[in-house]
């Protein structure tokens, strides 16, 4: 009954261990076969990626998109007006300040003619408007270079200009100007004369314009 009972343990044994054998063998061929198909997953979905990224460069590698090329052109543009504005408006800038220092000169010119007009006069012993006072209350045009002053029929010619010596008057001989200047006499009393110089010149289209006004006595 013993020997019985115990072959009996020894083939129950048996039997557990090969069913625990064929357990863990089972368990590691389904680890392995877990472990495969992770891996298969992980290279397919890696071959899947690198295949998306090749794509991807084929499409942005064979050339630009509309809006692309127009991003580029307008920042081309951008480049190139932009400082061909600068340039355009610093000359323009140039020239205008030019014509501002030109005509302050041609109108202090006018007024130092006249002022010298005055003090002539009053060492010649003749009036001190002598050759002044038929410009009063009119337009008149100094020529300083000739050394006259005469009345403007309607308006007042332009100044020619002497590119040789650089001087202002009213030779025809002189090649033309853009500026205009226009004398004006007041009388304020016997003994005080007011005197405003216009200067006007065209700048573009438009037109410019500078005055200087002084008031003249007899010192005398």
């Amino acid at each position: 009954m013993k020997f019985t009972l115990l072959n009996n343990f020894k083939v129950l044994n048996k039997t557990l261990k090969l069913k625990i054998e064929n357990m863990k063998d089972i368990i590691k061929n389904k680890k392995n076969e877990t472990n495969q198909t992770k891996l298969m997953s992980f290279y397919f979905s890696q071959f899947l990626f690198n295949r998306a990224s090749k794509n991807k460069k084929i499409k942005y590698g064979g050339g630009f998109t509309l809006v692309e090329t127009l991003i580029a052109i307008t920042i081309l543009i951008s480049a190139v007006v932009g400082p061909m504005v600068v340039v355009q408006k610093s000359l323009s800038s140039a020239n205008f300040s030019k014509s501002q220092i030109i005509s302050f000169h041609l109108a202090g010119e006018a007024i130092e003619y006249i002022r010298n007009k005055r003090d002539e006069n009053t060492l010649s012993g003749v009036s001190w408007t002598n050759g002044l006072s038929e410009c009063v209350g009119k337009k008149c045009a100094v020529d300083v270079v000739n050394d006259t002053i005469s009345q403007c029929s309607e308006n007042c010619p332009n100044l020619q200009f002497d590119s040789a010596n650089g001087f202002y008057g009213y030779d025809s001989n002189w090649g033309n100007s853009i500026f205009n200047r226009v004398v004006e006499i007041k009388s304020i009393s016997e003994e005080e004369l007011s005197v405003l110089v216009t200067i006007f010149w065209k700048n573009g289209v438009f037109t410019k314009e500078f005055s200087v006004r002084e008031n003249l006595f007899n010192w005398q």
